[in-house]
């Protein structure tokens, strides 16, 4: 698959690793490939995630203009982008300000959350320098929970910008998550 990548998309630097370590362990790697090249922030994206065109450049925005803000996501859809993601609901659900000031048309541009999945978050330097990285004892699933906990116990806020769109391929689990809308 390597080749195959490296030949459609030969501008593509490529990041092999020789086993499945987990996704912590594997974006522990490409973390700090990107940091020891200058990265002021770092944008994780599932491969079954995309993002509107102006979602970076509002995410960047947020990042640079608060700067306790360490990671922030945006709003993440079904991959159709009809309704809310499944998966991403439950973050949300307690957040009545969040839900209501989105209803009435008033939402503000970032909203304190205690944890988002990392299907997209765009993390800022500072966190990976004071945090430190994905711990690898997480294979896939908890890594991100645990890291939201730990930038905040270093003070770095977690937000929800729902001015940015993602849409996430995931369909939840079948009979309990469906697609809200």
């Amino acid at each position: 698959s390597d080749l195959i990548i490296q030949t459609a998309f030969p501008e593509t630097e490529l990041l092999s690793l020789p086993e499945n370590a987990g996704f912590g362990s594997a974006s522990n790697h490409g973390i700090r490939h990107a940091l020891a090249r200058g990265a002021d922030y770092i944008l994780l994206m599932n491969q079954d995630a995309k993002v509107d065109p102006r979602t970076v450049e509002l995410l960047s925005g947020i990042l640079g203009a608060q700067r306790d803000v360490g990671i922030i996501s945006p709003l993440h859809l079904s991959s159709d982008g009809t309704k809310i993601d499944p998966v991403f609901f439950p973050f949300i659900n307690n957040h009545g300000s969040l839900i209501s000031d989105c209803l009435l048309q008033k939402a503000g541009d970032f909203y304190p959350i205690e944890f988002v999945n990392a299907a997209v978050w765009l993390v800022r330097r500072e966190v990976f320098e004071r945090v430190g990285g994905f711990d690898p004892i997480f294979f896939m699933y908890g890594e991100d929970n645990d890291f939201c906990a730990r930038a905040w116990f270093h003070v770095f806020r977690v937000c929800i910008a729902p001015g940015a769109v993602a849409f996430h391929g995931s369909t939840g689990i079948p009979g309990r998550d469906e697609p809200f809308g």
